[in-house]
């Protein structure tokens, strides 16, 4: 999990399911990490939250990616973005190489946050 210090109410979210080739899990956790202090060293400014499968469909990793605004997260707040700011795209280049390695497929999907699905609505409603 990844949670950096600024705060911002999410808007969208990035789910990214990651089926890992037999035998990875352990390397791509440590490759993992390695992605999470590239975000904290760079500065990015978004949450994600990844979860190991342990039930049903497993030998894969959930993440999901919290966002406020999708012009942001796809453009001038991408990753990629301040990665290329921090002058680390080589290091980020070797990240998403290794990452490719270790896996057999992953799809993606993005999503809306829903205000009368949500928690903070939910509240309200069993607060009154």
């Amino acid at each position: 999990t990844y949670e950096p210090d600024a705060e911002f109410r999410p808007m969208y979210a990035q789910v990214t399911e990651i089926w890992l080739k037999p035998g990875q899990d352990e390397a791509f956790d440590g490759l993992v990490k390695q992605i999470l202090q590239l975000r904290k060293d760079t500065g990015y400014p978004y949450n994600m939250h990844g979860h190991r499968v342990l039930f049903g469909d497993t030998g894969r990793m959930v993440f999901v990616d919290f966002y406020p605004d999708r012009s942001a997260f796809f453009g001038d707040e991408s990753v990629r973005a301040y990665v290329e700011k921090a002058g680390r795209t080589e290091e980020y280049q070797k990240l998403i190489a290794s990452f490719v390695q270790m896996t057999e497929r992953w799809d993606q999907t993005h999503l809306d946050f829903q205000t009368g699905l949500s928690y903070d609505a939910a509240m309200q409603e069993y607060s009154q």
